[in-house]
């Protein structure tokens, strides 16, 4: 009979992302969640510490019961620290300035925080500019509606951009533009205060750092490359499968991902820098540099894998991850 998984950290992370969930929600009541889950943890010790491990032979199946208590006192802690941290950052979200100026018009200044992220499209795999979405931060906001004069307010406040017969799939991170947008108050769970509703093409502030700018021409060229190379449906996925970008892939292509349960394929994660970085330490093995130069070089291409893809999330994890292994 072969050995049971173990477990143990499932309880953890089941609690962890779902307090996070909840209170990410706007108006969740995260101080009542942070506070029972505390004193549920509190109480929970104090039982595991009076819980006693059976000594004698005849009792061995009772002997991992003080463990499942640890288990659970240790989830429910952890639980509380993420609803606490979660709902600190909530709370910073709601007060943002940004809120004040919902369901007005205004022109704001905003620097590209991410690559934009393709949430439809037309038929032929081309962009649909009204279906994209870009995280960015509200450096400054201007508009009549909202204020006496036109100068404008320095903020800076998380906001999803979202093109209204605009083409905003150009939009490299880094770069702060000026737009014309209309405010809504974003009421989705997660951190964006706003969502910015484009309505005027972006009009470049200031460039974007010279990374950014390298890491576009790496996806430029990449998206040419594969046009050139595979057939229409084919070439539009691939630069999705490895550089985790979308906004040449069909919609059919995208509609059968999601229908099987594969979009998870078309994100940066894991398994692209396993791929990266097996194939970065097979060249350097063949072409015999020592450990400490195959480490340094791995972990270049790591670096610069990051700034292709886009530092989001799952794409640091991964990173860290990818690190630690080298």
């Amino acid at each position: 009979m072969g050995r049971l998984p173990d477990l143990r950290l499932l309880p953890a992370a089941a609690a962890v992302w779902s307090v996070t969930f909840l209170c990410l929600h706007p108006g969740a009541p995260w101080r009542a969640v942070a506070a029972g889950l505390a004193l549920a943890s509190a109480v929970g010790v104090w039982v595991s510490s009076r819980v006693r491990r059976p000594t004698t032979s005849s009792h061995r199946l009772a002997r991992p019961v003080p463990g499942v208590l640890w288990s659970a006192v240790g989830s429910l802690a952890l639980a509380a620290f993420a609803a606490l941290a979660t709902g600190l950052r909530a709370d910073l979200r709601d007060a943002a300035l940004i809120a004040a100026w919902d369901g007005t018009a205004a022109t704001a200044t905003v620097d590209v925080a991410e690559w934009p992220r393709q949430l439809g499209g037309r038929p032929g795999g081309h962009l649909d500019s009204s279906r994209v979405l870009v995280p960015a931060t509200v450096r400054a906001i201007a508009g009549p509606a909202r204020a006496a004069t036109s100068d404008p307010v320095v903020a800076r406040d998380r906001v999803l951009l979202v093109g209204q017969a605009v083409d905003l799939g150009r939009l490299v991170p880094g770069s702060w533009v000026t737009v014309r947008v209309r405010v809504l108050r974003s009421h989705r769970p997660g951190l964006a205060s706003a969502v910015l509703v484009v309505s005027g093409d972006p009009a470049m502030v200031r460039a974007p750092p010279a990374r950014y700018g390298l890491a576009a021409a790496v996806r430029g060229t990449f998206a040419v490359a594969s046009d050139g190379a595979l057939p229409a449906l084919a070439a539009g996925l691939l630069p999705g499968l490895i550089l985790g970008d979308e906004s040449r892939a069909a919609p059919t292509v995208r509609d059968d991902f999601v229908a099987s349960g594969l979009t998870h394929l078309t994100a940066v994660s894991g398994a692209n820098f396993a791929v990266v970085t097996m194939c970065v330490l097979t060249v350097c093995t063949v072409v015999g540099l020592p450990l400490r130069g195959r480490v340094a070089v791995t972990g270049v291409a790591i670096v610069a894998f990051v700034l292709v893809v886009g530092p989001t999330g799952s794409v640091l994890r991964a990173a860290v991850m990818g690190m630690f292994g080298v």
